[in-house]
C-alpha cells in the first residue's frame, strides 16, 4: 500500500501535463518531416554557388518575371517597351496602322491619316503630309529620308471571256484573285521576302526575324500566332503562303547555352532555366535530350515543344 502511494505521489502526472507531453511529441515529429521534405526540394531547385554570379549579372538586364503570363506579355510586345522606335522606308499611301505605330506616330494621328486615305486622299509630297492634324513635325522630319510616295504595283489583270455576238449572255469580267501564289520559308527569308507577302509590312517582318534569332528558328508556322509574333487575324491570312523548313533551324545547344540565351526563349521561364543549369552543374552535360524528362518542373507538353529547338 505504501509503495503504491509513493508511485502515485512521485510519478503520476496531471492530465494537463500529460497532454503537453503528447503535443510536444507531435510537433517534434511534424518538424522532422517538414525538414526532410525541404531538404529534398532544396536539392532539386536551388542554384549552386558556382552559377549564382551568372544569374545575378543578368537580373539587371532581364526583369524578374512574377508569373508566366507576364513573360508572355513581354514577348508579345517584342518591340522595346521604352518606346525606342525603329526607322524603315514606307509609303504613307499604303502603310498599315501597326507599322505607323512602330515608327512612332500616335493613335490619334494614325486615325487622322487613315480617314484621309479612306476619303480618297493621296499623298504626293512631304508638305502635304505635314498638313495631317496633330502630326509630330519633329518626328516627321526625322522620317523624311525614309518616305516614299510611289510604289511599283502589279495591276490585277482583267480577263474578258469571248462570247458569240448573237448570244444574250453578258460578257463577265473576271479579275484575277488578289492572292499571292508565292511560298516563303520563314526560317530563311529576309525582310524583303517577308514584306512581299500581302499582310506583312516592315514592322511584322522585323518581329519575325528578331524572334527567329532568339528561338533558333521556327519548328512550325503556328508559332507565329502562338508566340504572339503576329495577330491571329494576320496569321490566318498568310498561313497558306508560308512554311517552316525545320532543317534550316539553328537549334540551341543545351550543354552550352547560358542563362541569358535560355531566358529569352518564350518556352523557358526563369524557374525552368535555373533547374536546367543546376542539373547540368551537378550531373555534367546532357548526353540525350530525354534526360530533360527527369526535371520535375518540365511537363510532357512543354518538353514536346522545347525539344524541337534544342540539340546536344
Amino acid at each position: 500500500m505504501k509503495q503504491n502511494r509513493y508511485i502515485e505521489k512521485h510519478l503520476y502526472l496531471p492530465k494537463g501535463e500529460r497532454n503537453g507531453i503528447i503535443l510536444f511529441f507531435l510537433i517534434s515529429v511534424m518538424c522532422l518531416v517538414i525538414f526532410k521534405k525541404w531538404s529534398q526540394v532544396k536539392n532539386d531547385i536551388l542554384i549552386t554557388e558556382s552559377i549564382r554570379p551568372n544569374i545575378k549579372d543578368t537580373k539587371t538586364a532581364i526583369p524578374e518575371n512574377k508569373n508566366q503570363k507576364g513573360k508572355q506579355k513581354k514577348y508579345s510586345n517584342f518591340v522595346s517597351s521604352n518606346k525606342v522606335y525603329e526607322k524603315f522606308h514606307f509609303n504613307p499611301n499604303t502603310i498599315g496602322k501597326d507599322s505607323l505605330y512602330a515608327l512612332g506616330f500616335s493613335k490619334k494621328v494614325i486615325g487622322n491619316l487613315t480617314k484621309y486615305r479612306e476619303k480618297g486622299g493621296i499623298f504626293t509630297s512631304y508638305s502635304q503630309l505635314k498638313r495631317i492634324y496633330d502630326i509630330d513635325t519633329n518626328l516627321l522630319s526625322e522620317l523624311k529620308p525614309y518616305i516614299r510616295f510611289t510604289d511599283k504595283k502589279v495591276e490585277s489583270e482583267v480577263i474578258e471571256t469571248i462570247q458569240p455576238y448573237n448570244q444574250d449572255v453578258k460578257n463577265p469580267k473576271i479579275k484575277s484573285e488578289d492572292v499571292s501564289a508565292i511560298m516563303i520559308d520563314i526560317n530563311s527569308a529576309d525582310s524583303i521576302q517577308l514584306v512581299s507577302i500581302k499582310g506583312i509590312g516592315p514592322y511584322y517582318a522585323k518581329k519575325i526575324i528578331k524572334m527567329r534569332k532568339i528561338m533558333g528558328g521556327f519548328s512550325q508556322i503556328d508559332q507565329l500566332s502562338e508566340c504572339k509574333i503576329l495577330p491571329d487575324s494576320v496569321f490566318q491570312k498568310i498561313r497558306f503562303n508560308i512554311e517552316a523548313d525545320s532543317s534550316k533551324m539553328e537549334k540551341i545547344n543545351i550543354n552550352v547555352a547560358g542563362f541569358r540565351t535560355l531566358i529569352q526563349h518564350p518556352y523557358f521561364d526563369e524557374n525552368l532555366v535555373k533547374v536546367i543549369l543546376n542539373y547540368r552543374e551537378n550531373h555534367g552535360n546532357f548526353t540525350s535530350l530525354t534526360q530533360l524528362k527527369r526535371i520535375r518542373v518540365l511537363t510532357q507538353e512543354k518538353y514536346d515543344k522545347i525539344m524541337k529547338h534544342l540539340k546536344i
